[in-house]
């Protein structure tokens, strides 16, 4: 096995590992809530639980390490991906200059690739909203018993936004066997006497920036939610507190 196949594999590992600590951290915290909602968070109870995932917590370092290490000794070009490595060829062609049956194989896959995005992010959008609606109608948020009812809502739409999220891990993969099929079509023509421009480093494209500026909102939205939502619950007032004890008991201010 190549050390880029080594790579490859160690970074499904790692991501599964990920993965896995993950999901076990969401269900600790949800047990502790839920066992002992008077103390939950207390350092013994903590440190218990934290206990239970020192092999799986050791194990994603180790992985995550040994990937990194390996990654890094992989030459640049064999850790591009398939749809990489395409793009970066198609630039350097005229794709006018093709030969017809190339042309046609080129565009077929696109078509493809069109047809693959516009069903993961439909997929995506309607597990989005069915999330939201969720929230909107159906939730309910009682200041007298708000924990609770955020926790109920985030285990409701937990599911909802891991597929969301999950759909397009398959989306990729099909990406890239569309991506390696048009690739040695128009490798194969390159091979048969068609000309290459000089290689020019390619940009992002407008679908990119616009899903990572995207991603950027989502993420400040749901830190905004989530500051809200404990102003409400009295969390400044004790982060106040705490505050307020660090600085005139244990470093002796005031």
């Amino acid at each position: 096995m190549s050390l880029s196949k080594v790579s490859r594999v160690f970074s499904i590992i790692t991501s599964a590992l990920v993965g896995i600590m993950g999901i076990l951290l969401i269900i600790s915290t949800l047990h502790m809530y839920f066992t002992n909602p008077d103390a939950p968070f207390t350092r013994e109870r903590v440190g218990e639980y934290l206990g239970r995932l020192i092999i799986p917590g050791a194990l994603t370092l180790v992985s995550l390490i040994t990937g990194l290490i390996i990654d890094k000794s992989v030459p640049r070009d064999a850790r591009e991906d398939a749809t990489v490595k395409y793009e970066r060829l198609l630039s350097r062609v005229n794709v006018a200059a093709l030969p017809r049956e190339t042309a046609l194989a080129v565009e077929k896959e696109k078509k493809e690739h069109r047809i693959i995005a516009l069903t993961a992010h439909g997929i995506s959008f309607v597990l989005v909203m069915l999330a939201t609606l969720f929230l909107i109608f159906l939730a309910e948020f009682s200041v007298e018993n708000l924990n609770d009812d955020v926790l109920r809502a985030f285990l409701y739409t937990l599911p909802l936004s891991c597929v969301a999220v999950a759909v397009h891990i398959p989306k990729r993969v099909l990406y890239n066997r569309s991506a390696s099929r048009a690739h040695n079509a128009v490798n194969s023509a390159v091979k048969g006497g068609l000309k290459l421009r000089p290689l020019k480093a390619l940009k992002e494209s407008v679908g990119e920036v616009y899903a990572v500026n995207i991603l950027r909102w989502v993420i400040l939205g749901v830190a905004v939610v989530f500051v809200i939502v404990g102003i409400f619950n009295g969390g400044m007032s004790d982060v106040l507190a705490k505050a307020v004890k660090i600085c005139t008991e244990c470093i002796g201010l005031g």
